[in-house]
């Protein structure tokens, strides 16, 4: 995980809802795009299932960096591509409505993003149940604040930074083999939200 490509890619692989992360998801875009007309190569991946986020293209594919594809259903070609990518995304709405209806859940594909040991940029309030668990077992690199330049500083250093790369990976790693079973993880995926 420590060796990135160029151009960089991200990806975010999942269901895009308005009351959970369609608008962190659309701040990632923004990031992404910026970075990359900036001189910076990188790439934004979103794997989703089409019939429900084509509606949300517009918003998302907000320049040539970001490339919107219809969610992965075979689990090789999963793990594949999160192995394959070099940040994976891990976004989350900042609004109440929001905060309020997720603040205790966990994303079912958690586990897998843990398992792989790609780096994890988690983009959200400190106090929902995901930001505050990639805080506390170091799996993931907070993004606490809603701020386009603090974003993108938190890309490039998650691209850059090899020894950042490497702890969380590390972390990511040892918090899926003490905290999750992996015998579970391919009927979990069936349900990746």
């Amino acid at each position: 995980p420590s060796k990135v490509g160029s151009p960089v890619r991200v990806a975010y692989i999942g269901s895009v809802f308005p009351s959970a992360q369609l608008e962190s998801l659309i701040d990632c875009c923004n990031a992404i795009q910026a970075l990359d007309e900036e001189g910076f190569p990188i790439r934004m991946e979103i794997y989703s299932p089409s019939h429900a986020t084509e509606q949300y293209r517009e918003r998302l594919v907000v320049g040539s960096a970001i490339a919107l594809q219809d969610t992965i259903l075979d689990d090789e070609v999963f793990f594949r591509t999160l192995q394959a990518v070099d940040i994976l995304v891990l976004p989350v709405n900042f609004d109440a409505h929001t905060i309020n209806f997720i603040r205790y859940s966990m994303p079912t594909k958690v586990p897998a993003y843990l398992t792989v040991g790609t780096p994890i940029l988690v983009y959200g309030p400190a106090e929902v149940a995901q930001v505050a668990y990639a805080t506390k077992a170091g799996w993931g690199m907070p993004v606490t604040v809603r701020e386009l330049n603090v974003l993108k500083l938190a890309f490039k250093r998650l691209a850059t930074d090899t020894q950042l790369r490497q702890d969380l990976s590390v972390s990511a790693r040892q918090t899926a083999a003490e905290r999750h079973d992996a015998r579970e993880l391919p009927n979990n995926l069936r349900l990746r939200h």
